[in-house]
C-alpha cells in the first residue's frame, strides 16, 4: 500500500501504529438531532484524505464525503431526514431528498410521477428511502491491502406484486482515493417485473462552480426538453448560482 507518500507493508505499518484506526476504518453511530434522528451510518475513511459515510437508514445511499477535508458533495436544504417522513406520492420524495453524493432511484419507477394501472406511482421511486436489512462491514488484510467493505439489502416488494431485492457492496482500499459500489438485483418473484434504476449523483461546492468543466469521452448529447434546449451548447458547463433557475 502506499500511504502519505510511502509505500509501506503490512508489517510496517504494524510497527507504526498501536490501532489502525489510527489511519483507516469504519464507525458505526446513529444520527440523533431533528428529523435525521434515527438514521443509521457509516463513515469510512482511507487514510488517504479520502472519507465517505453510507447511510444503512437510506437504501445505503452515500451522504457526505470529503477529500483533504473538501466537501464533494451536495446537501439540500431539506438536510438528512429518516425515512420515516418519505410519502411516496406527487413529488413529496422532495420533502425527504438531502441530496448526497448519491441518492438511488427505482426499482420500479424513475422519473416524474405517473399513474399506471392502480397504482400512483411517485418521483423517482421507492427505494432511496428503504432501510437495509442484513448491514454488515468490516476491514480485513488481503497480503498487503487494508479493504473497507460495506454490505447490506434492500427490499421492494408488495402483497401480490413486485419482489426485487438491491444487494450492495461498497469497497475501498487503505491509501486509495475511490470506493467502488457493486449492486445486484434479484427478481425473488414468481413473474417478471419492470425494472428501472438511477443512480442519482449530487456533486456541490466547491467542487461544482461557475470554472468546473465536465470532462467525458461523449459521443452525441440530447436535450431532455425545450428549456433544456436552449442550453445545449453549453451542457458541458456550470453556471453560478441563479435565482428562479429552471431545471
Amino acid at each position: 500500500m502506499k500511504l502519505f507518500g510511502k509505500e509501506m507493508t503490512r508489517e510496517e505499518l504494524r510497527q507504526r501504529v498501536g490501532d489502525i484506526t489510527q489511519i483507516a476504518g469504519i464507525t458505526s453511530y446513529t444520527l440523533n438531532d431533528g428529523r435525521a434522528r434515527g438514521v443509521e451510518a457509516l463513515d469510512v475513511k482511507t487514510g488517504s484524505g479520502f472519507s465517505y459515510t453510507v447511510l444503512p437508514g437510506r437504501a445505503m445511499d452515500i451522504a457526505w464525503m470529503e477529500q483533504a477535508g473538501r466537501p464533494v458533495g451536495f446537501i439540500s436544504k431539506v438536510g438528512m431526514t429518516h425515512s420515516q417522513y418519505y410519502h411516496p406520492y406527487g413529488y413529496e420524495w422532495l420533502r425527504s431528498f438531502y441530496g448526497g453524493v448519491l441518492t438511488t432511484c427505482g426499482l420500479t419507477h424513475v422519473g416524474p410521477p405517473e399513474r399506471e394501472g392502480d397504482w400512483d406511482l411517485g418521483l423517482h421511486g421507492r427505494i432511496s428511502n428503504t432501510p437495509a436489512e442484513e448491514v454488515s462491514y468490516r476491514t480485513y488484510w488481503n497480503e498487503d491491502n487494508l479493504i473497507l467493505k460495506v454490505e447490506g439489502k434492500m427490499r421492494e416488494t408488495s402483497m401480490f406484486h413486485e419482489n426485487l431485492v438491491l444487494h450492495r457492496t461498497i469497497t475501498s482500499l487503505e491509501g486509495e482515493n475511490k470506493l467502488v459500489i457493486e449492486d445486484k438485483i434479484n427478481n425473488q418473484g414468481y413473474e417478471d417485473n419492470p425494472l428501472m434504476l438511477l443512480y442519482h449523483m449530487n456533486l456541490g461546492f466547491p467542487l461544482i462552480s461557475e470554472e468546473s468543466r465536465l470532462e467525458a469521452p461523449i459521443l452525441h448529447t440530447l436535450p431532455r426538453d425545450e428549456e433544456a434546449q436552449k442550453g445545449i451548447e453549453s451542457f458541458d458547463r456550470f453556471e453560478a448560482p441563479t435565482a428562479g433557475y429552471k431545471d
